[in-house]
């Protein structure tokens, strides 16, 4: 199936709700990682990604699905011109490290624990 479409960049009232979320939930956001001030609500949101296995609306997500998203919406915040986002460094680093066996453990513990969803 096609990846559920998420906000962009300028859905502030959705990143406030991904921010009250990561706040409420205390997200460590960028785990073990530099947070470049742009990754972070990618960090947030991802983190919600992992922990229940759907977005912020309820459609379910695969691992693959939360890494690419986690990778775009760095590239969306990057403070790269327009035409360059695609290029972040810290997107595709970022994005190689949650998709590997590590990421995959992280994923199917969650899974596992299959934590009530909160409604924000």
């Amino acid at each position: 199936g096609l990846m559920p479409a998420l906000p962009g960049k300028s859905d502030a009232h959705y990143w406030a709700l991904v921010e009250q979320w990561a706040v409420e939930y205390k997200s460590d956001g960028c785990t073990k990682s530099p947070d470049f001030g742009w990754c972070i609500r990618g960090c947030w949101e991802h983190d919600y990604h992992y922990r229940y296995g759907c977005t912020l609306f309820g459609d379910p997500l695969t691992f693959e699905e939360a890494n690419t998203r986690l990778r775009q919406v760095i590239q969306m915040f990057s403070p790269l011109p327009r035409g360059l986002k695609w290029a972040s460094h810290a997107a595709w680093m970022y994005w190689r490290f949650v998709s590997t066996a590590i990421g995959q453990h992280i994923w199917d513990a969650h899974r596992r624990a299959n934590l009530a969803r909160p409604v924000l």
